[in-house]
């Protein structure tokens, strides 16, 4: 199943015309354009671009990047990350052939503040579903690494991994190496959205093709790092298709910057984002994400701008 999907969205990205669509912002016209993909002897080459700090676990990488590795962890242990949430994050780390540094890091402990926020147990062998959280909707993931994190801490939940057309196929390839079990499917069309959701827990959408999230049950939503990345109106859609779900309760994680200007001059806001009338159950500065690990000198480094992070009900 993987198999198929990768080379579809090889065959539609990387083969195709390369025509991007509505929802592609000035920064992704450039960066998405930095991917590249190749099959060779049936085994694909892949180099994401912008999607995240993906250090490849060689020796020589073991040895360079050791001082981020160790202070990333440090900053799991600072934030009080829970035991069985730290050690799944490294095993995937290891499968998806990746050194755990920052990148890594930040998505970690982001799920580690939303089972925070939602009293989920760790102790549980299902632990979000325990607290009714059936449907998650990870946008704009960097090489499934938040997906993979939750299926293993959680594996009968169904999550909906969403990323534009090109960078989903990082998501399809590294969720292959991590999640071997799963019979994964991509959506393609508004009808037949509910028979994928009874026949499969992990699923795929291309960006493109946001608006088939409106109306599915999802009861939360996530996206780290990559909503300040995007168009004002794909932001204020994301958030429309989110208020749309027919979930009881729908809860949003957000972690972005500030503002944000994109390569066209356009600015984005996090507190321009269409809140309206949210619950919300935390708002602060994200106090691990102003500034990051790195293996050089400086040893930490500040990011270009503040970064905060929002937890709401949005119903």
């Amino acid at each position: 199943m993987y198999q198929s999907i990768l080379e579809d969205l090889y065959q539609r990205y990387y083969q195709g015309s390369g025509d991007t669509s509505s929802v592609t912002s000035s920064f992704w016209h450039d960066f998405g354009g930095r991917h590249a993909v190749t099959i060779e002897d049936g085994q694909w080459k892949a180099m994401g671009f912008g999607i995240g700090h993906f250090v490849a676990d060689t020796w020589g990488n073991a040895i360079r990047h050791f001082p981020e590795t160790l202070l990333s962890k440090q900053l799991l242990a600072k934030h009080q990350c829970a035991t069985r949430l730290s050690e799944i994050a490294y095993t995937l780390a290891r499968l998806s052939g990746r050194r755990f540094v920052f990148d890594c890091a930040k998505q970690v402990l982001a799920v580690n503040e939303i089972r925070k926020g939602l009293a989920v147990s760790m102790t549980d062998p299902h632990p979000f579903r325990k607290r009714d959280v059936r449907v998650v909707c990870v946008i704009g993931d960097g090489y499934g690494y938040c997906t993979s994190i939750l299926k293993r801490l959680d594996p009968e939940l169904t999550v909906i991994s969403v990323n534009l057309g090109r960078s989903l196929f990082f998501d399809v390839l590294h969720s292959k190496k991590c999640l071997t079990e799963e019979r994964p499917a991509i959506m393609t069309a508004m009808g037949g959205r509910e028979d994928i959701l009874g026949a499969h827990t992990l699923i795929f959408l291309e960006a493109e093709n946001y608006q088939y999230l409106s109306g599915l049950p999802v009861d939360l939503f996530i996206n780290i790092t990559s909503m300040q990345e995007m168009e004002p109106g794909v932001v204020d859609n994301y958030f429309r298709y989110m208020r749309e779900s027919s979930a009881d309760k729908v809860h949003f994680y957000c972690c972005n910057r500030l503002e944000k200007r994109l390569p066209d001059s356009t600015l984005v806001n996090f507190h321009d984002y269409p809140w309206n009338n949210s619950t919300v159950l935390m708002d602060e500065l994200c106090a691990w994400h102003q500034r990051y690990p790195s293996s050089g000198i400086p040893v930490w480094r500040k990011f270009d701008g503040p970064h905060q992070h929002r937890f709401v009900r949005l119903k």
